[in-house]
C-alpha cells in the first residue's frame, strides 16, 4: 500500500474499506493528477458522518464507474443489513481521466468539476 494512503487512512477512523485494491488504484490517479487533497476532503467528509452521537461506520466498497466508490453507513457494531443502515450513496468522480475520455457515472453536476463528490 501506498504509504501516504497509509497514513491518511489512520486519520479517518470510521471508514472501512471493503476495495483495498479500487483506493489504492484511485489515490494513485489522485495523486498523478494532483487531486490527493480534493479526494482526502470528501472521505473526510464522510469519516464526519460516524463521530459525536452516531457512532457509525462508513463501509467504502467499489463503484462501476472509475475512481468512484459506492458507500453505506451503519451503527458500530450493527450487523450489515439493509434494515440496520442508516444512509447510503456515492462517493463519485467527476472529470477527465488521464487519456482525456469522461467516465460515465450517472450524476449530472451542475457545475464543470474534476474531484470527487458525496451524493446520497
Amino acid at each position: 500500500m501506498n504509504d501516504q494512503l497509509a497514513v491518511f487512512l489512520t486519520t479517518v477512523p470510521h471508514i472501512v474499506v471493503r476495495c483495498q485494491e479500487q483506493l489504492e488504484t484511485t489515490y494513485a490517479f489522485a495523486q498523478r493528477t494532483q487531486r490527493v487533497e480534493l479526494l482526502e476532503t470528501e472521505i473526510k467528509h464522510l469519516n464526519t458522518w460516524g463521530e459525536g452521537r452516531h457512532q457509525a461506520e462508513v463501509y467504502l466498497y467499489p463503484d462501476f464507474s472509475p475512481f468512484s466508490f459506492y458507500f453505506e453507513v451503519y451503527p458500530k457494531g450493527a450487523k450489515l443489513d439493509v434494515g440496520n443502515r442508516l444512509m447510503n450513496g456515492g462517493l463519485i468522480y467527476h472529470g477527465a481521466l488521464e487519456d482525456g475520455s469522461h467516465p460515465n457515472t450517472f450524476t449530472v453536476s451542475l457545475t464543470p468539476q474534476r474531484a470527487w463528490s458525496v451524493h446520497t
